[in-house]
């Protein structure tokens, strides 16, 4: 495929060098034209090859990480089987967090519907502008009839796309999902925009619409909702929503909330049992940030907003408040008794008593995510988001297959 797409870009330069050699001037500009139209497919396709590299990266990082000391077997006792742990499961666990999220297949579909609706537009545009490409009178009169917001939907989608793509590259966060809601947000503009747009004067009517294909499609889909509800008096029985607490946990961000809301995690507490390695595989927050994180919605679970006074004793996360349980039973009687002030004075902080504080300590001293997160952290350097960086970097390509994730998917 490789050698295919070589060739084509090698005998169509080639080509339009010939048009100009034989004095064929007319369809000199058809054929540049036209190789516009194959640039989204293209551009997709040559990013996705590089993208994989990177991925290769992140996974022999996973890979480093998971093979440190007991690591992984914690890791099946918190969120698969021990039984994994006798078999030697290490490369079909990380093979299952891949190709459930990045297998080559799952890249097909959006790669061609981007290509194809990326070369749709790039043509109705074309022939919008009344550029030469050759098209039948037929097909041109259909085009000129496209109101003109909706070509400006198409392309504020279009460019937000393009840009999306990059910087997703840039962060390793390249996903099927992301893809798929380019071309989502294609279909979707080219509907919204002239109707949207027709609520305005004339003059604005370009800039509105160009506006709604670069806004996100569920913020898209979330007005249009709130407007039909609204004009048709609609009422909702549902029980009202658990308010949002991502942003109660200490150095999460509105980016980092509205990233891990695309992963599924709406709250502390889905956050509090997710999988760290997955998040270092499809976000791109760095290694010790997500443990801190985790570390914090777990603490955030056992007492709620009221987990922020904890912090004025020096607890932050749970692994902070698992290790007093240690002191419990040290030899020192001195530790003993200052482990017993901290309790009460624990109690007296959050208002409750101090047995519900000691049953908290020792939850999260037992707890299989708090072992793994302790452990992980434990693991940790100054040095090791360094190495994350440095293992994503694409390696030179030698001509020899050295990514797993370019073999035949199991999952």
């Amino acid at each position: 495929m490789r050698l295919r797409l070589s060739l084509l870009g090698a005998l169509y330069p080639l080509g339009i060098a010939s048009l100009i050699y034989f004095r064929r001037p007319q369809y000199i500009l058809p054929a540049v034209l036209w190789l516009l139209v194959l640039f989204p497919g293209v551009f997709l396709y040559v990013l996705l090859q590089q993208f994989r590299n990177l991925l290769h990266g992140r996974r022999e990082e996973i890979q480093s990480i998971m093979s440190r000391g007991t690591t992984f077997t914690k890791y099946l006792k918190a969120f698969e089987s021990t039984r994994g742990a006798q078999t030697g499961a290490l490369k079909k666990t990380l093979d299952r967090l891949f190709y459930r999220k990045y297998g080559r297949s799952r890249y097909y579909f959006p790669l061609a519907m981007n290509a194809y609706l990326g070369g749709l537009f790039i043509v109705v545009a074309l022939t919008w502008s009344r550029l030469p490409l050759g098209l039948p009178d037929g097909f041109t009169t259909i085009v000129l009839k496209i109101p003109g917001p909706a070509i400006c939907g198409l392309a504020g989608a279009f460019i937000w796309g393009l840009f999306d793509v990059l910087r997703r590259f840039e962060a390793v966060d390249l996903s099927p999902a992301s893809l798929h809601s380019i071309w989502m947000r294609m279909l979707v503009a080219s509907i919204l925009a002239p109707m949207i747009s027709g609520a305005f004067t004339p003059s604005l009517k370009p800039l509105i619409a160009f506006a709604v294909g670069l806004f996100p499609t569920k913020e898209i889909f979330d007005f249009v909702r709130g407007q039909a509800r609204k004009d048709l008096n609609l009422t909702t029985s549902a029980q009202p929503a658990e308010q949002p607490n991502l942003h109660k946990l200490q150095g999460v961000s509105e980016t980092m909330v509205s990233r891990l809301i695309d992963e599924g995690i709406e709250s502390a507490e889905q956050l509090a049992s997710y999988d760290p390695f997955k998040l270092l595989l499809r976000t791109n927050l760095q290694w010790k940030t997500i443990l801190d994180i985790i570390d914090q919605a777990i603490l955030f679970d056992y007492f709620g907003e009221k987990s922020e006074r904890l912090r004025e004793f020096g607890i932050r996360g749970s692994i902070e408040l698992a290790s007093i349980q240690e002191d419990f039973t040290d030899d020192d009687a001195a530790i003993r008794a200052q482990c017993e002030q901290l309790v009460a004075s624990i109690a007296c902080r959050l208002e409750v008593e101090e047995i519900a504080v000691r049953n908290a300590i020792r939850n999260a001293y037992e707890d299989v995510q708090v072992e793994l997160l302790w452990d992980l952290w434990g693991d940790t350097d100054p040095e090791d988001d360094d190495d994350v960086a440095r293992a994503s970097e694409p390696e030179e390509d030698d001509g020899e297959k050295t990514s797993p994730i370019d073999d035949d998917e199991s999952y």
